[in-house]
């Protein structure tokens, strides 16, 4: 698991959420099981959203690149 903090604008929170699960979405292809999860951790006040599937992942190759801005392996 890899964390990130966000701050940001409501609208590219949003995006960034409707993106995370489209590509969820499209590493299943013949279904599976999308889970998100909102929990508040009581000792910093701050909340914690998990965003799982049982897509076919990142490859490790490209896991080093994840969070740098528009990385895309689609044409």
């Amino acid at each position: 698991e890899s964390g990130v903090l966000i701050n940001g604008v409501e609208e590219d929170i949003v995006t960034l959420f409707l993106n995370l699960i489209q590509n969820a979405q499209e590493a299943m292809p013949l279904g599976g099981r999308l889970g998100v999860t909102l929990r508040r951790i009581e000792e910093t006040n701050e909340s914690e959203i998990l965003i799982s599937d049982t897509g076919c992942g990142i490859s490790q190759s490209d896991i080093k690149q994840i969070w740098e801005p528009f990385f895309s392996k689609k044409a």
